[in-house]
């Protein structure tokens, strides 16, 4: 599902602000295993995304966590990401302006892993792995000029 209106729309007396939001749901079931999470690799339950434009731009961006059934002795699992941005623009002229941004505020590090079965009865062992996958803010500041 998708939306994107003019907050003016709505309330006339509101700033023009541009609002926005995108939300993903997705579901998959592999008839090769065995339940529960078979799903396909890598497949979340959705996402969801929100975003406001004016002078101040911002948008955020959600994927939950999910586990992934790789065969009956094996599971992956990936923590939920948020991811948020932001900008400013100040227009001089119609010719030259300076842009602003901030990607992956939050700069929240990533979880991921998984458990893998082996053996059957006081021979069973299982073996379990966690991942951390660090993620940076990045800082932008740009002079565009059109010539």
């Amino acid at each position: 599902m998708e939306a994107k209106f003019r907050l003016r729309e709505i309330y006339p007396q509101a700033p023009a602000l541009d609002l926005r939001a995108t939300m993903s749901l997705l579901q998959s079931r592999l008839t090769t295993l065995n339940g529960p999470n078979n799903r396909l690799e890598q497949q979340p339950d959705g996402t969801l995304n929100l975003g406001a434009d004016y002078r101040l731009s911002g948008n955020v961006n959600w994927t939950p966590g999910y586990t992934t059934r790789l065969s009956d002795a094996q599971e992956v699992w990936q923590g939920d990401k948020w991811v948020l941005d932001a900008s400013a623009l100040w227009a001089w002229s119609p010719r030259a302006q300076f842009r602003v941004s901030a990607s992956n505020v939050l700069a929240r590090d990533y979880l991921s892993g998984g458990t893998r079965w082996s053996g059957a009865g006081a021979q069973a062992t299982r073996d379990t792995t966690q991942s951390t996958a660090p993620s940076y803010l990045n800082l932008q500041a740009k002079l565009e000029l059109k010539l």
